[in-house]
């Protein structure tokens, strides 16, 4: 534990954060600092939830077992206001930012550099090489602003937006949200394996294709170049916003569960451990953990009955991920480095599938419990960017495919190891020196992130599918979705809230600023200004 809970701590806080993971770090840390007497209880035996690292194969060799690409953190506004910086969590930008290789020795780099990914496109496509460069000015330079401010922002309704996001470009931008995922991409790129790289490229951020999903286009032309390694594990992120809330007197319990949050005459007034004891909020309690649990804690005859049906509902997709994590000898080797050398210096690659069939096939397989023929998913080799995951001289690397949560053919626990050989012997059709340079192997499933998060049911990592019914002013329900609810008090604060997964930290941040507000409370920072674009 960071802190133990004895009899000499005190019983009532301003604030109670339920719920450990980047979200509930998020609202702590803000909280604390604006000088609530705030406290977090986490059920695991220390923060982070998703943002997590261990020694899973060998001592020495660190893996992160959730969280591994962080989508422009340096610039990330919660990043930037609570100085993470300052506290252990240096981030490093590989210039190979993400790429996708293929069997026939093919492979495309998305650099940080904009000049060196159109060159990469070019060989498959001079017409998509100058669609994505166009698509990139557009969306990543011109309107990068825009998207920002639409994450760190309340959700608005599509009508609000429109009046908002105005101009030929705010119509274009905005267009994208009415197709599915693969019209965006089939309608603006030519090429095969440019389409299918790009549709795996979204599928790995949970989407499937459905309606309202093609809006992820633009935001992925201007951040899928932009990702970050935390400097010697994720878990030095959870630890620098643990470093922040101590250290502004704010209080952190581990190990503790909160099985029910007391309501008293409409609000919410305290939570209860399972151990039997109380602890009182005096001004808000923040649920930071998913929006079904939560609908529990509180009981469900204190919400609406369309809440509690949507609660019993909730979608969490159609698919979680499997994770081969290696300790290497040596790092991989790709066989597309012949013909595309950047490959090989890459952090996040994307491989399994040639066409969009195969992916089509893979999903198909996925919705009816089947460990797909061909997995695919996205990979990397941290100790090409950061020696201090794994002893001097050698590598960690990981594989994380999609996989069904309930398998048909049996039980995880039981399967896992044989799945995991398979894996291998697909990666290696990619880098076929593999098995010669590993030296243990791990594997990790979806039954076993959701017993490491519990907010992650049918080991959904993002806490539930983006379609329509969970997108936008309905995640996770439209009488909900500004952070607050009918009870008053008591907050939401998880990836089940706007805009969901991908540890953004912004469903914490947005939830934040309607605590402050609601309190009256001053804000110590600078909010994100509402989204707004006009020509």
């Amino acid at each position: 534990m960071w802190e133990t809970n004895n009899a000499d701590m005190p019983v009532t806080y301003d604030v109670v954060v339920i719920g450990g993971g980047p979200n509930g770090l998020t609202v702590a840390a803000y909280l604390s600092k604006a000088g609530l007497k705030t406290l977090l209880i986490e059920r695991n035996h220390d923060v982070g939830g998703g943002v997590w690292t261990e020694q899973l194969t060998l001592p020495g060799f660190r893996h992160n077992t959730h969280a591994n690409f962080f989508v422009n953190l340096v610039n990330n506004p919660i990043y930037k206001d609570l100085q993470l910086y300052e506290h252990g969590a240096d981030a490093i930008m590989p210039d190979c930012n993400t790429g996708g290789t293929f069997r026939n020795g093919k492979a495309v780099v998305l650099h940080r550099d904009i000049e060196v990914t159109t060159r990469s496109i070019m060989r498959f496509s001079e017409r998509d090489a100058a669609t994505y460069r166009n698509l990139y000015m557009k969306f990543g330079q011109k309107m990068g602003r825009v998207i920002a401010s639409l994450t760190y922002n309340p959700p608005l309704p599509a009508d609000d937006l429109r009046k908002l996001i105005r101009g030929k470009l705010g119509e274009e931008f905005l267009n994208f949200s009415t197709m599915t995922m693969y019209e965006a991409v089939n309608e603006n790129f030519e090429d095969e394996h440019v389409r299918t790289f790009l549709k795996l490229v979204i599928h790995s951020f949970q989407y499937d294709n459905d309606r309202g999903t093609g809006g992820a286009i633009p935001r992925l032309v201007a951040l899928i170049n932009t990702l970050y390694l935390v400097r010697g594990g994720a878990s030095n992120l959870a630890n620098a916003f643990k470093s922040v809330i101590t250290g502004n007197r704010g209080t952190v319990w581990t190990g503790c569960h909160v099985d029910r949050i007391l309501v008293n005459d409409g609000r919410a007034v305290s939570v209860g451990l399972s151990d039997g004891r109380i602890v009182e909020a005096a001004k808000a309690i923040v649920s930071a953990v998913d929006f079904p649990q939560t609908v529990r804690l509180v009981g469900e005859d204190n919400w609406d009955d369309d809440i509690v049906r949507k609660a019993r509902e909730w979608n969490w997709g159609r698919q979680s991920l499997i994770v081969l994590h290696l300790a290497l000898g040596r790092p991989p080797h790709y066989i597309s480095a012949r013909s595309e050398p950047l490959i090989d210096q890459t952090f996040n690659i994307y491989f399994g599938v040639e066409d969009s069939k195969e992916l089509d096939e893979n999903h198909r397989q996925l919705k009816t419990g089947l460990f797909p023929d061909k997995p695919a998913g996205n990979s990397a080799c941290n100790t090409l960017f950061d020696s201090s995951y794994a002893p001097p001289g050698q590598h960690v690397a990981f594989w994380w495919p999609h996989a069904p949560f309930k398998l048909s053919a049996g039980d995880w626990d039981e399967l896992k190891e044989r799945y995991g050989d398979y894996l291998l012997d697909a990666w290696s059709e990619y880098a076929p020196d593999l098995k010669g340079s590993l030296l243990k192997k791990a594997v990790y499933s979806p039954l076993d992130a959701q017993r490491h998060s519990i907010s992650m049911g049918n080991g959904s990592v993002h806490l539930g599918a983006y379609i329509l019914d969970q997108m936008g002013v309905n995640r996770p329900h439209p009488k909900l979705s500004g952070y607050r609810t009918h009870i008053k008090g008591l907050y939401l604060a998880s990836a089940t809230s706007y805009p969901g997964g991908s540890v953004s930290f912004a469903p914490g941040y947005n939830c934040v600023n309607v605590v402050l507000d609601d309190l009256g409370v001053g804000k110590w920072f600078t909010p994100i200004p509402r989204p707004e674009w006009s020509e």
